[in-house]
C-alpha cells in the first residue's frame, strides 16, 4: 500500500510538472519588439500574488519593451518542476529558491547568476538618492544579504535577493477573546496555561459555544512554540557555549561543547526547556507530531482552537481562511515573574531573529541583466512600500522603523532549540522526540536516550564537517590566486582589492575552524 501511495505521489508531481511546462511555454510568447521576464515562485498567498502583479505592471510602464509574467507554482510540485525546467533549458529568468528544498544548493551554484557585481553597487530604484548614493545594494537589506539563501558560504558569492524577513508570532481569535476572555491580547506562559479552563468554562455557560484547545495542533505550530519556549530558558547557554565570544552560537559550538561535557540533556537549563515543552504539549491534542501545517491552520480557522503559532508571514492566509479577525501577539513564554522558570529567564526572546526569506535568483540567460534590474526594482523604495502595504509582512529592505509598527520585540536570540537539537544530532532527536510527550515517557526518559545516542552521531557529523571544510579550502585557493592576479593589473594597481581581502578573511576563519575541529577530534579519540 505504501509503495502504491508513493507511486501515486510521483505521478501527481510529474503531471504537475508537465502542466507547469505548458504554462511556461505560453508565458514565453511575446509581442514583437518586447522581451519577457518570467518570475516563478511557490509563495501562493493571494496578497503576494497581487503585489507581484502590480509590481510587474509598474515596471512595464517604466520599460515598455519588457513584459513581466508571474508563474505561481504549488509548493508540493515546485522542486520537481524547477528541476525539470532547468534541465530542459526552459527555466524562467527569475526563480524562487530555498535551501530547505533538497538539492537546491548544487542547482543554484551551477545554473544561477552570481550577483556580486550588482550587489556592490547602489540600487537605482531607491528614492532618496543622497542617503543611498554611495551605499551598496546589499547594505540596504536589514541582514546585509547574510542569509543562507542569499549568500553561498561555499563559493563566497551572492546568488539570491530576499524580499521579506522572518520572525515568529502567536496568532489568536479576537472574537473568541472578546466572548470568553474579556478581550485579552497578551499572555505569559502561566497565564496561557490557565486558558484551557477559562475558554471552556465560558462554553459551559453558553450552550452554543464549542469546546476549544488553547493551541492549534500540528508539527509546524508546535515547533514554533517549542522553539520560543526552549529559547526563553536556555539564554545563559549563549555565553557558556560561545567559543569565539561573538554572541553567536553555531552548530559546531554546540557539538564541540557537548563532546567536551560543557552541556548535555541533563544540564539544568536544558531540563527546564524540556519540561516546558512537555507541559505545553498537554495544551494540544494528542498526536500533534503526526499532523501537518494545514491541519493546524484548519483547526484554527474552523474555531476548534483559540490560537496557532507560526511565522510572521502566516498572517495573510490565516486572515484569508478565517471568518473572524485574527489577532497577533508575542508567544506565551515564561517571563522573569514565572514562579517555576523565571530564574532561568534573562529577558524576552527576540521576534526579529528570523533570517530573510522569499529569495529570488536569476538564471543565466541573455536576459539576466534585465532580470536583475527587475529585482532591483522590486527592492526599491516604491515596491518595498507596496509589498508592506499589500501583505503586512516584514520586508527585507528599509530601516528599523517598520519593526515598531509590527510590534515585534527585540531580545535574546531564538536559536538555542535548533542549535542544540538539530546540529549534529538531528537523527537522534527525531527518533526520540516522541518520548518526551508520550504518557509513559517524559523529560528523564528522553534526556537519557539523547545523552546515550547523541555522542556517536555528533562525532560523525564533526568528521564530515572537517571533510567539507577541507574541500572548500582547496576550492578557494584558485579563487584567491585569481583575485590576487586581477589585482595586479594596471587598472587596479594601487587600489584596495576588496574581493581578495574578503576571500582571505573568510578563508582564514574557515582554516582556523578546520584546524580546531581536527585538533579536537585528535585529542578526543575515545569519544
Amino acid at each position: 500500500m505504501k509503495v502504491q501511495f508513493g507511486y501515486g505521489l510521483i505521478a501527481v508531481a510529474t503531471i504537475g510538472a508537465l502542466l507547469m511546462t505548458r504554462k511556461n511555454y505560453v508565458a514565453t510568447t511575446n509581442d514583437p519588439g518586447t522581451v519577457t521576464i518570467r518570475v516563478a515562485h511557490f509563495t501562493l498567498d493571494p496578497q503576494f500574488r497581487s503585489f507581484l502583479t502590480k509590481a510587474g505592471e509598474a515596471y512595464e510602464k517604466l520599460h515598455p519593451h519588457v513584459r513581466i509574467k508571474q508563474m505561481d507554482v504549488p509548493r508540493q510540485v515546485y522542486p520537481q518542476w524547477q528541476r525539470t525546467q532547468i534541465i530542459g533549458e526552459m527555466a524562467p529568468e527569475i526563480m524562487q529558491f530555498a535551501y530547505f528544498n533538497t538539492g537546491v544548493e548544487d542547482m543554484v551554484m551551477h545554473r544561477f547568476t552570481v550577483l556580486d557585481s550588482w550587489v556592490e553597487k547602489p540600487n537605482p530604484y531607491l528614492n532618496d538618492k543622497e542617503q543611498f548614493q554611495d551605499i551598496a545594494w546589499r547594505d540596504t537589506f536589514l541582514d546585509g544579504l547574510n542569509s543562507r539563501d542569499a549568500y553561498s558560504d561555499k563559493l563566497r558569492a551572492y546568488f539570491g535577493i530576499p524580499l521579506i524577513m522572518g520572525g515568529y508570532r502567536f496568532f489568536y481569535n479576537e472574537e473568541m477573546s472578546r466572548e470568553r476572555l474579556e478581550g485579552e491580547e497578551e499572555w505569559n506562559f502561566q497565564q496561557f496555561k490557565a486558558l484551557s479552563n477559562r475558554l471552556n468554562l465560558a462554553k459551559a455557560a453558553a450552550d452554543d459555544l464549542r469546546p476549544v484547545m488553547p493551541m492549534a495542533t500540528s508539527n509546524y505550530s508546535s515547533y514554533s512554540w517549542f522553539k520560543m519556549l526552549f529559547g526563553s530558558v536556555t539564554q545563559s547557554l549563549l555565553f557558556t557555549l560561545d567559543r569565539n565570544y561573538d554572541l553567536q552560537i553555531t552548530g559546531r559550538d554546540s557539538a564541540l561543547g557537548f563532546l567536551e561535557g560543557r552541556w548535555n540533556y541533563h544540564t539544568e537549563e536544558v531540563q527546564a526547556g524540556l519540561r516546558l515543552m512537555r507541559e505545553s504539549s498537554q495544551l494540544m491534542n494528542p498526536g500533534f507530531l503526526q499532523l501537518q501545517k494545514p491541519d493546524g491552520i484548519m483547526e484554527f480557522a474552523q474555531n476548534r482552537s483559540f490560537g496557532v503559532g507560526g511565522a510572521h508571514i502566516d498572517i495573510t492566509y490565516l486572515q484569508e481562511l478565517s471568518s473572524f479577525k485574527v489577532g497577533e501577539a508575542s508567544f506565551p513564554v515564561p517571563d522573569q515573574s514565572d514562579p517555576d522558570y523565571g530564574h532561568y529567564v534573562l529577558g524576552p526572546v527576540s521576534e526579529l531573529a528570523g533570517s530573510s526569506s522569499l529569495t529570488l535568483g536569476v538564471l543565466r540567460s541573455p536576459l539576466q541583466e534585465q532580470a536583475v534590474d527587475f529585482l532591483q526594482f522590486l527592492t526599491g523604495s516604491e515596491m518595498v512600500a507596496l509589498l508592506r502595504k499589500e501583505t503586512g509582512w516584514r520586508v527585507s529592505v528599509g530601516d528599523l522603523k517598520q519593526e515598531s509598527k509590527l510590534n515585534l520585540k527585540t531580545g535574546y536570540p531564538d536559536v538555542m532549540f535548533d542549535t542544540l537539537n538539530s546540529r549534529g544530532n538531528i537523527m537522534a532527536y527525531r527518533q526520540n522526540s516522541y518520548r518526551l510527550y508520550e504518557r509513559d515517557g517524559g523529560v528523564e526518559v528522553f534526556a537519557q536516550r539523547m545523552d546515550e545516542e547523541a555522542p556517536a552521531e555528533i562525532h560523525t557529523w564533526l568528521k564530515s564537517q572537517t571533510t567539507t571544510l577541507q574541500r572548500t579550502l582547496r576550492q578557494q585557493e584558485m579563487s584567491i590566486i585569481a583575485s590576487w592576479a586581477l589585482g595586479q593589473t594596471e587598472e587596479t594597481a594601487g587600489s584596495k582589492n576588496i574581493n581578495l581581502e574578503g576571500f582571505l578573511e573568510v578563508n582564514n576563519r574557515q582554516e582556523a575552524e578546520y584546524r580546531t575541529i581536527k585538533r579536537f577530534i585528535r585529542n578526543h579519540r575515545e569519544l
